[in-house]
């Protein structure tokens, strides 16, 4: 049989060949299996692209995970491959850890098995720093950084909102010192209108690298006083400003602390079911058990709209954190 025959089903009828060739007068039918060579990658997350290289494969190749057959597309290469999606996070429906890869042809001819490994884990890493002035400013004082371990490591914890909902908040124990400028650490917002905060807070060293600032993770940067706003925090996509004050309850901080990561992780204030992200309006005092709520920090629910938007930030996170796209 040629080497490069193409998989499924062929017919063959033998000839003899001579001065006088003879025909055999039986159709021979033989199938061509699918083989698989190798994954482009065997440790997998929901939404990922797989491409499977081998030989024998058919336009109607099927790919199976377990019994769970889902459609392939041939990209008809030298070698051929398939390709395929993974369900998105939402409704991925395999449990996390190792499977079973086949790919089965219309002419249900099955290729050898190989072994993958479903990743579901939802890793939000995360990296505090104490923000001190460059200059000496009397008085100025932080709370420890065991204060701030606790936030992340004692109950009531950050992780103890989140896990709820199927995001872990990686919390790296290292905390340092981030000497910012004098506007920036003793009061933010910054006095000076034209101080550009995330220039600052990303300055990079005569080495390229930055001084005060982790690419890929949520930084949270303790400030002494977050001035002009009745606020306890500040949060974007790319770092989070948190007071520190002795004014919270017990167990605030960390619900707090919960509520400005929910920012980082695309949420806006929420009344109830309504998002509210300007404060346009008062939300009504029973919307306080809603942890996106503008005023209040009582509460650790959140909506499944707001739940699902948390996931897709925190998986891109996650990917980043990884390296994958």
């Amino acid at each position: 049989m040629p080497a490069a025959t193409a998989g499924g089903a062929h017919s063959v009828q033998l000839e003899l060949r001579g001065e006088h060739p003879l025909y055999s007068n039986q159709i021979l039918d033989f199938h061509v299996l699918p083989v698989i060579e190798s994954l482009t990658e065997t440790t997998l997350l929901p939404g990922d692209v797989l491409e499977i290289h081998g030989s024998g494969f058919t336009p109607g190749s099927e790919i199976l995970i377990g019994t769970t057959g889902y459609s392939a597309t041939l990209v008809d290469d030298n070698p051929p491959r398939l390709t395929f999606q993974l369900p998105d996070r939402e409704r991925f429906p395999f449990a996390e850890g190792e499977h079973t890869l086949t790919v089965v042809n219309e002419d249900g001819g099955r290729s050898n098995s190989v072994t993958i490994e479903f990743d579901l884990k939802l890793i939000v890493p995360v990296r505090a720093w104490r923000v001190v002035p460059d200059l000496h400013v009397a008085p100025f004082h932080l709370r420890s950084s065991d204060w701030i371990r606790k936030i992340f490591n004692e109950s009531p914890s950050v992780n103890e909102v989140w896990n709820k909902y199927g995001i872990e908040i990686a919390f790296d124990d290292r905390i340092d010192d981030a000497v910012l400028p004098f506007t920036l650490a003793y009061s933010f917002p910054p006095l000076k209108s034209d101080f550009n905060v995330s220039a600052v807070v990303k300055e990079k060293d005569e080495q390229g690298d930055f001084r005060h600032y982790q690419p890929d993770v949520i930084n949270i940067y303790f400030v002494q006083e977050i001035a002009g706003f009745f606020l306890w925090g500040y949060a974007t996509k790319q770092w989070i400003i948190f007071q520190d004050t002795k004014l919270h309850a017990p167990g605030t901080d960390a619900l707090i602390m919960a509520h400005e990561i929910g920012h980082s992780l695309s949420l806006n204030h929420v009344c109830h079911d309504e998002e509210d992200s300007l404060f346009k309006r008062s939300c009504k005092s029973q919307d306080s058990l809603f942890l996106m709520h503008p005023h209040a920090n009582k509460g650790n629910e959140l909506t499944e709209t707001e739940a699902i938007r948390a996931r897709k930030n925190a998986e891109d996170l996650y990917r980043k954190s990884l390296g994958r796209s």
